[in-house]
């Protein structure tokens, strides 16, 4: 499901996003017409939230994979070892925190937005309640699983070496995309790659143009030495250590 939308082109797939987010599109019709979880005047296309979730989908094969991959490679004789002594891959306390911060986290969206319901107090409070309700079960589900022992004290160190590789090889990519930005975003929104592009396209500063994509591409090359001269390339290449 994470490679299959990859078939397509990255153009493709950003224009569709940009019918999903737009005004009338399925997901705002979803969450403001039937939920009633977000005002009536709310939009997603055109702000940074929508940049964000276009870049965050482009570019999720990338961090995935690499983690599937560091994770599959942790062996399971550990976990069940760490099982045997009580470190449950559950935590019940973590459910509740992540639970309850999960609903005031989207409650606390929901007024920042200025929520108010068109049809009345009774849809502002079943949109709150939707919301306390989507964020208390998220909450709770990533709390209790990331406070366990068992993840805690096996699973995440012996996965880290892949995280940072996965992180890598996400900031790799997205640092210079601006097709998501210029299509899901407004005139406003500005990433690396659309000041390089305006720079060369628009106002033929192909100096500064120049400089900017040098210092895009030496912070690139700093960050990959970085990686490689404290955990090695093994994550990288796909060798073993």
């Amino acid at each position: 499901m994470v490679i299959a939308p990859f078939f397509t082109s990255f153009l493709i797939r950003t224009i569709s996003w940009k019918i999903i987010l737009g005004n009338d599109g399925p997901l705002l019709a979803l969450v403001r017409d039937v939920l009633h979880v977000v005002p009536a005047n709310f939009s997603i296309l055109g702000t940074p939230l929508a940049v964000v979730g276009g870049l965050t989908y482009q570019f999720l094969p990338f961090m995935v994979l690499p983690l599937y991959i560091s994770i599959d490679k942790v062996d399971r004789r550990l976990i069940e070892a760490a099982q045997d002594l009580y470190a449950g891959p559950w935590r019940r306390g973590g459910a509740i925190v992540g639970g309850i911060a999960g609903a005031l986290l989207l409650i606390a969206l929901q007024l920042g937005l200025g929520y108010t319901s068109a049809t009345g107090e009774d849809a502002t409070i079943t949109g709150i309640l939707v919301g306390m309700v989507i964020g208390a079960v998220v909450g709770g589900v990533i709390g209790g699983y990331l406070v366990s022992q068992s993840f805690i004290r096996v699973t995440f160190p012996l996965s880290l070496p892949g995280v940072f590789a996965a992180s890598i090889l996400t900031f790799i990519p997205a640092i210079g995309d601006y097709v998501n930005a210029q299509l899901l975003g407004s005139p406003t929104t500005q990433m690396v790659g659309n000041v390089i592009q305006g720079r060369f396209l628009a106002q033929n500063d192909y100096p500064i143009a120049a400089a900017l994509a040098f210092i895009l591409m030496a912070g690139i090359l700093l960050s990959i030495a970085l990686y490689a001269r404290l955990l090695g390339t093994d994550e990288l290449t796909g060798g073993t250590a």
